[in-house]
C-alpha cells in the first residue's frame, strides 16, 4: 500500500507543480466544455452488418468506468466528477484557478475524503494535506522550490508512520536531470536524464538504491522535437520494449509500431489524434479498430469499437458548452 501511495502523490505533486494547464487537455477535450457525459454499452451486429447499441455496460471491475459526468467551470478546471453514479468527487478553487479544496463523496453525499492545498505567493503548490471521513489528517506533502524550481517533495504518511522524500537535480540548462527517492532517509531509487539543449529527454537511467542500475531508455527525435523512437533496456542490455513513432507533414502522430512482451504491435491515428487501428498491442492476434463520429468542435459524440472485426462497445458522449 505505501509504494501505491507514494507514486501516486509523488506524480500528482510532479504535475501541479509544473506549468499550469487546464484539465480539458488531460481528458482531450476542444473548445469551452462546460459538462460531459459520457455512457457505455455493449456493442451489437444485427443482420449480420448493423452496429446497434445494446444494453448499458455493466460495472464488473472496480477501475472500468461505464457512466461518467464531468463538468468545468469557465476556465476548463473540473468542478465535479462522477463516476458510475458511485465516486463523486467536487473541486473548489480560487479566482485564479489554482485548486484550493477537493472533496470526495460517497454515493449519499457524504464525505469519504478532502484534500486541501496550499500556495506560495507565486502560485506555486506549498503543501498538500489529506483528510479521512472523520476529517484527521493521514497524509501530508510539502513542495520546496528554490529560484522558482522544484526541488524538493516531503511526504508524511500519519497512518503507516513513514516518511517519503524525493530531491529534484538540474543541468545547466535548467531542465530535470536526476531525481532521488528517500524513505525513511534511506535512498529507495534514483533516475538519471540526460537532455539535449531543447530539454528533449535523450536518456533516462533508473538505478535502485545501492546505484546500481536496474534499466535505461533511450529515446530519438526528429527535427522538429518529435519523439520517433523509444527503446527500453535491462542492466544487460537487453531490449525489454521499442516504440516507433511517424508524423505527418503537419506534425501529427499517424502511426506507432514497435515491440511489447516479445510481440510486435502497430497503430494508427487519425489527424485528431484518436487511434483508429490497433494490432498485438493487448495481445497476440488481437486487433482493435474504432470509429467515430464528431461534432463541431471535433470532440467525439460516439466511438464504435471493434475486436477482431466485430462490435464490442458504444460509446456515447453528450458534450455541452459555454
Amino acid at each position: 500500500m505505501k509504494i501505491v501511495f507514494t507514486l501516486i502523490f509523488m506524480y500528482s505533486f510532479l504535475v501541479l507543480s509544473q506549468e499550469k494547464q487546464n484539465d480539458l487537455s488531460k481528458y482531450s477535450l476542444n473548445g469551452k466544455v462546460k459538462s460531459i457525459h459520457s455512457i457505455k454499452y455493449d456493442g451489437l451486429l444485427t443482420n449480420d452488418t448493423l452496429v446497434t447499441k445494446g444494453p448499458k455496460k455493466v460495472n464488473k471491475r472496480f477501475f472500468n468506468i461505464t457512466d461518467r459526468i464531468l463538468l468545468f467551470n469557465n476556465s476548463g478546471f473540473v468542478l465535479e466528477k462522477n463516476d458510475n453514479n458511485d465516486i463523486h468527487e467536487k473541486n473548489v478553487y480560487d479566482d485564479k484557478n489554482n485548486l484550493l479544496y477537493s472533496i470526495d463523496l460517497d454515493s449519499n453525499l457524504k464525505i469519504k475524503s478532502k484534500v486541501e492545498f496550499k500556495y506560495y505567493k507565486i502560485n506555486k503548490v506549498r503543501s498538500e494535506l489529506w483528510f479521512d471521513a472523520d476529517n484527521k489528517l493521514y497524509y501530508k506533502i510539502i513542495v520546496k522550490y528554490k529560484k522558482g524550481k522544484l526541488v524538493k517533495e516531503i511526504e508524511k504518511n500519519f497512518f503507516e508512520k513513514i516518511n517519503y522524500l524525493r530531491k529534484y537535480q538540474y543541468d545547466n540548462i535548467g531542465f530535470v536531470n536526476k531525481i532521488e527517492d528517500f524513505e525513511n532517509d534511506s535512498l529507495r531509487n534514483a533516475i538519471v536524464y540526460t537532455n539535449d539543449t531543447l530539454g528533449n529527454n535523450l536518456k533516462t537511467e533508473t538505478y535502485d538504491k545501492e546505484m546500481k542500475i536496474k534499466e535505461f531508455i533511450e529515446n530519438k527525435f526528429n527535427k522538429s522535437g518529435n519523439l520517433i523512437s523509444s527503446v527500453k533496456y535491462d542492466s544487460n542490455k537487453n531490449i525489454i520494449s521499442k516504440n516507433n513513432f511517424t508524423y505527418d507533414l503537419e506534425n501529427h502522430l499517424i502511426e506507432e509500431s514497435g515491440l511489447i512482451d516479445n510481440r510486435n504491435y502497430y497503430k494508427f491515428y487519425n489527424k485528431l489524434g484518436d487511434v483508429i487501428l490497433s494490432i498485438n498491442e493487448y495481445g497476440e492476434n488481437i486487433i482493435e479498430s474504432f470509429t467515430f463520429i464528431y461534432d463541431e468542435h471535433n470532440n467525439w459524440i460516439k466511438k464504435i469499437t471493434y475486436i477482431n472485426d466485430k462490435p464490442f462497445e458504444i460509446e456515447e458522449r453528450e458534450i455541452l458548452y459555454y
